[in-house]
């Protein structure tokens, strides 16, 4: 098994917590495609959706958070090194 440590997690973290950008892509994509603004339904309808994209991005952006404070943390108090 591979050797692993406290900067290859911190690593993946980073490259977990892009799924944020990822949302902000599709979100970007769903309201300036043309091809979209008149398949998804009215206005309102479009809007309701684009708020529970951004909602998804600032919840993922919480979780995100939480664990890197975790991760320093641990990098502080000297359990991860």
């Amino acid at each position: 098994m591979e050797q692993v440590d406290r900067f290859d997690l911190e690593q993946k973290i980073m490259k977990c917590w892009m799924v944020t950008d990822d949302l902000d892509e599709i979100t970007k994509y769903f309201i300036d495609d043309e091809k979209f603004q008149d398949r998804c339904g009215d206005a309102e309808y479009q809007d309701e959706l684009m708020n529970k994209y951004f909602g998804l991005k600032e919840l993922y952006e919480v979780k995100f958070q939480s664990l890197w404070d975790t991760f320093e943390k641990l990098i502080e108090s000297g359990q991860l090194k």
